[in-house]
C-alpha cells in the first residue's frame, strides 16, 4: 500500500511539472506508514498552501495493542520512530491525549494549522461529556480558509442533523494557534 501511494503522489507531481494542489485523507493506524507515506505527504506541503491533509487517527488502534508484543512495531509504523527508540519515547506516556498531542506536534512541524474532530465511543452520549473518544478526524492544513471552511461544514452539518437526530457525535475543537 505504501508503495501505490508514494508512487501516484510521484506520478501526479511528475505529469504536472508542479505540486498541484491535493487534498490526502489517510489512516496512519491501517497499513500506511509515517515514514513512507505521510512524512512524504509532510514534506510536500512544507509550510506552505496546496497540500492538505486529514487523517483518521484511532486511538483504539493503539490502545489495544499498549500492553501487548506488537507495541513498538505498531508505534513505530504510526509514529515514525524507530523501533529501539520507541521506550524512551514514549515513557510516561499512558493516555489518550498524551499519545494525541505527541503525533499533533510531529505534524505541527509542517502544517501551520492542526486540528481534529472527535469522536465518541459511545454514540449516545454527547461529544464534550464523553472523554474517551474512538478516533480522531485530523485535518492539517497551511491554508487559514481551509480552516474556517471546515468549521462552518460542520456546524452545517450539526444545523442540519438536529432536526432529526437528538445529538451530534462529531465536534471540531476550537483553534488555539
Amino acid at each position: 500500500m505504501n508503495n501505490i501511494c508514494i508512487n501516484y503522489l510521484n506520478i501526479t507531481d511528475e505529469r504536472t511539472h508542479l505540486k498541484p494542489k491535493v487534498l490526502f485523507f489517510v489512516d496512519p493506524c491501517g497499513s500506511v506508514s509515517w515514514n513512507e507515506v505521510i512524512k512524504k505527504i509532510c514534506h510536500r506541503s512544507n509550510k506552505q498552501e496546496g497540500t492538505d491533509l486529514i487523517l483518521n487517527w484511532s486511538w483504539e488502534a493503539i490502545n489495544r495493542t499498549i500492553n501487548t508484543d506488537s507495541k513498538k512495531s505498531v508505534l513505530s509504523t504510526i509514529y515514525g520512530i524507530p523501533i529501539k527508540e520507541i521506550d524512551k519515547e514514549f515513557e510516561g506516556i499512558f493516555e489518550m491525549e498524551d499519545f494525541l498531542n505527541k503525533y499533533r506536534s510531529q505534524l505541527k512541524n509542517y502544517f501551520k494549522y492542526v486540528v481534529e474532530v472527535g469522536v465518541p465511543r459511545d454514540r449516545k452520549i454527547k461529544p464534550r461529556q464523553s472523554r474517551y473518544k474512538k478516533y480522531f478526524l485530523i485535518l492539517c492544513t497551511n491554508n487559514l480558509s481551509a480552516l474556517s471552511l471546515a468549521g462552518y461544514q460542520i456546524e452545517k452539518i450539526n444545523i442540519k442533523m438536529r432536526g432529526k437526530f437528538k445529538d451530534m457525535n462529531t465536534y471540531i475543537y476550537t483553534y488555539k494557534g
